[in-house]
């Protein structure tokens, strides 16, 4: 589904605001207020953007609100029914802002994002700084490295990633969108890269076909050279 008739300069953090507004008790603005406030904790920023929200970004939400979120009156980890709780205000207003095409019905199914309570498997991902000391260290099979860092960056399966093509890449307002059929489920989910991380995986690339043509076939071969690297660091 195309994003249609979105407000230029509309995010889905001024929209939640927007959200809260409406509602008419005072009262009842404040829990919707207090998750709010909890989603800029969890992004470290005031802005989020529609093309954030995806499933990767609001199942690490949820991993966040269980795990590192913590209470304002006595600073202890937030409660599950507190955590539910946000959570589902968040995701109430997700799927608002998705009927309405502000976001892409293939970003995420509300039925992927299970309630608090629910043990679940979160996708691996690095922090930029992380990103950024992987690429200035030096590797025997520097495709392996790139692959992987992608992988962490975006949240994709191992196999899909190894088996992207540069066509499954767009750039959408200075980040690049990846969309892929999910390998294991079938899925369409995209993935928002950096610019900085996508131009460094494809330096010196012809941007066509497979991004990654250098990577034995064999897992068991791509463990060895990364168990090689890994000694040798130590």
């Amino acid at each position: 589904m195309c994003i249609e008739n979105k407000t230029k300069d509309l995010t889905f953090t001024a929209y939640c605001a927007e959200q809260i507004t409406k509602i008419n008790k005072p009262q009842s603005r404040i829990n919707p207020g207090s998750a709010l406030k909890k989603l800029h904790k969890f992004v470290q920023r005031d802005t989020i953007t529609f093309n954030q929200i995806n499933e990767s970004f609001l199942l690490n939400f949820r991993h966040w609100l269980l795990n590192t979120a913590v209470s304002i009156n006595d600073n202890l980890l937030l409660k599950q029914g507190t955590a539910d709780l946000y959570l589902s205000v968040v995701m109430r207003f997700a799927n608002r802002a998705q009927r309405k095409g502000y976001i892409s019905l293939t970003a995420y199914n509300q039925a992927d994002i299970p309630a608090i309570g629910k043990v679940i498997k979160i996708p691996v991902t690095l922090t930029e700084k992380e990103m950024i000391k992987l690429q200035s260290t030096a590797y025997r099979k520097q495709e392996i490295c790139k692959a992987l860092m992608l992988q962490f960056a975006c949240g994709q399966r191992w196999g899909d990633v190894k088996n992207m093509e540069w066509e499954q890449i767009l750039l959408e307002g200075g980040q690049y969108k990846i969309v892929l059929k999910q390998e294991k489920t079938d899925k369409i989910l995209p993935s928002f890269i950096s610019k900085d991380l996508m131009n460094w995986v494809g330096e010196g690339k012809e941007r066509k076909g497979r991004i990654f043509t250098g990577i034995p076939s064999e897992d068991h071969t791509i463990r060895e050279h990364l168990q090689k690297d890994r000694k040798r660091d130590v």
